[in-house]
């Protein structure tokens, strides 16, 4: 299985291969502010929250 296919998401939007790489910088970005003591603006919070939570519905869709 490819680790980057498309993916039909509840809402009918696909998760693809720009979405991942989204997921993923913000992922790392909140890591090193993590890292560093800092928090996370609440766009960038709210953002991964939205993208994490639409990752995790197009996996299980499969």
């Amino acid at each position: 299985m490819e680790a980057h296919e498309d993916r039909t998401v509840q809402s009918g939007e696909r998760w693809g291969h720009i979405d991942e790489l989204n997921w993923a910088a913000d992922r790392a970005t909140i890591r090193s502010l993590n890292n560093r003591g800092e928090e996370p603006s609440e766009w960038l919070a709210t953002e991964y929250r939205e993208l994490n939570a639409r990752r995790a519905a197009a996996a299980t869709r499969g």
